[in-house]
């Protein structure tokens, strides 16, 4: 498992933009294949993709982040 410092990007629920929130340590697996880290006081799990962005799996419970990315420094 390593720990990257990345930037989160998220999008709320009813809006159409990203919105830049800050740099948060995410823990990646050894494969480079799955994330998770912390945002809105919330554990997220992530998937990997090959452009180095990650497609986030947020648990399907109401809350205001509706999409977020992350960009690996």
């Amino acid at each position: 498992m390593m720990v990257r410092k990345c930037r989160v990007y998220l999008m709320r629920r009813g809006e159409r933009h990203y919105e830049y929130v800050g740099e948060r340590a995410v823990s990646v697996s050894d494969e480079r294949r799955d994330a998770w880290f912390d945002v809105d006081g919330r554990e997220v799990h992530a998937v990997v993709t090959r452009d180095k962005a990650f497609a986030v799996q947020l648990p399907s419970r109401p809350g205001a982040v509706r999409d977020l990315y992350l960009q690996e420094q």
